[in-house]
C-alpha cells in the first residue's frame, strides 16, 4: 500500500512546492545573470560572447531550475 500523497507539507506556513520555487527561482535568475555577464566579457566577435551566454544559460538551467522543480512531478505518475 502507498502512502497517502495528498497531504501538503508545509515551511513556514508554505507549501514545499511553493517554497522551492520560491528558492529556486531566485537562485536561477542570479546564476543566468552572472552567465551572461561572463559569455559577454569574453570578447571577440558577436557571435562568441552570444554563445557563450547561450552555454552558460542552458547549463544554468539545467543544473539549477529542473532538479528544485523537480519536486513538482507526482510520485504516482512516475510509479516509485
Amino acid at each position: 500500500m502507498r502512502p497517502r500523497t495528498d497531504r501538503k507539507l508545509l515551511y513556514f506556513g508554505v507549501e514545499s512546492a511553493t517554497a522551492t520555487a520560491l528558492l529556486a527561482v531566485p537562485s536561477t535568475v542570479t546564476a543566468v545573470c552572472l552567465s551572461n555577464m561572463a559569455g559577454w566579457q569574453r570578447g571577440g566577435f558577436v557571435a562568441e560572447p552570444l554563445l557563450g551566454i547561450a552555454v552558460g544559460v542552458a547549463l544554468v538551467i539545467g543544473t539549477h531550475l529542473l532538479p528544485a522543480l523537480s519536486d513538482f512531478v507526482d510520485p504516482i505518475l512516475l510509479d516509485l
